[in-house]
């Protein structure tokens, strides 16, 4: 709790926010990457290459699509955080996701490796993303309480649980819009399936 305090103070105060931002983008990039090398370690072939490419994108094309409305409830929540801040935040939540999933690899791996069953693999995948989605969300959730708190304004937690739901449904939908991620072992390497309506 002190070492996430920490980082509210600094997204609080505005100092250095470039560095701060650079040094989380950095780091989502490659633990995304470490997680989508295991995602696409179930085929054995150029899915490996491919899923270490499309984790990142997915995590901050999801960011990106999903920012403004972000900063727009932040208006609403009157904690009057800036551009900047608002993006230093959502991405210090998203690193917590991919370190949680970064950390939760090794176990993908095994099962990537060992178990014959795709489906087994998914669904441990699905387990381990909703794990680490909402740890990032918690984290966004007592970050914007901190930060409006801070700015001496009224925390309305309901705001930032409605945006909680459209980032859900844009991160779900743009998964399967990135499909395949984990590829078949006995099929040719395929980059993207034909899109068949959405996600829902």
């Amino acid at each position: 709790p002190q070492e996430s305090d920490s980082l509210f103070e600094i997204i609080a105060k505005t100092e250095n926010l470039d560095n701060f931002m650079r040094y989380f983008w950095i780091r989502i990039v490659l633990l995304a990457g470490i997680y989508g090398i295991c995602l696409g370690w179930y085929a054995w072939n150029l899915q490996i290459a491919a899923s270490a490419i499309k984790m990142p994108l997915l995590l901050l094309g999801t960011m990106v699509i999903c920012f403004p409305p972000l900063f727009a409830f932040n208006m609403l929540l009157g904690s009057k955080l800036n551009l900047k801040q608002s993006l230093s935040l959502l991405l210090v939540a998203n690193y917590v996701l991919t370190f949680i999933l970064a950390s939760l690899a090794p176990v993908l791996l095994f099962f990537a490796i060992s178990a014959p069953d795709k489906h087994f693999v998914s669904l441990l995948n699905f387990m381990f993303c909703s794990l680490a989605g909402i740890f990032s969300l918690i984290f966004l959730w007592k970050g914007m309480r901190y930060l409006t708190l801070r700015a001496g304004k009224q925390y309305n937690p309901r705001i930032i649980r409605i945006w909680s739901l459209f980032y859900i449904f844009v991160g779900t939908q743009l998964s399967c819009l990135l499909r395949p991620f984990f590829g078949d072992k006995e099929a040719a390497f395929v980059l993207f399936r034909e899109i068949q309506g959405n996600n829902y």
